[in-house]
């Protein structure tokens, strides 16, 4: 729905290099689990890039949007406050 050109792109750059699909999806079960996890409802267009390949690619690789990232966010966000001496509240 959102990521269709991305994932189409994707696709083609696998093919024109000669690679298999090397995506690694969540489960949806793993999806609610982070948001119960979380507190929060995950935007749609993270649902649908967690659902295409939130555990991973060997040709994608993020440290803010894997399922394992998005998991522990809170308590990095809460760190980074810490270090930095900011004393407001997150919003979520």
């Amino acid at each position: 729905m959102y990521l269709e050109k991305a994932k189409q792109r994707y696709q083609d750059l696998n093919q024109l290099l000669n690679r298999d699909n090397d995506v690694k999806p969540c489960t949806p079960d793993q999806v609610s689990s982070l948001e119960q996890h979380l507190g929060l409802s995950i935007p749609k267009v993270h649902q649908e890039f967690l659902l295409w390949m939130g555990q991973g690619s060997k040709y994608f690789d993020s440290d803010n949007c894997r399922l394992s990232d998005v998991w522990d966010g809170r308590e990095t966000a809460t760190e980074i406050m810490e270090e930095f001496n900011f004393s407001g509240a997150l919003s979520c």
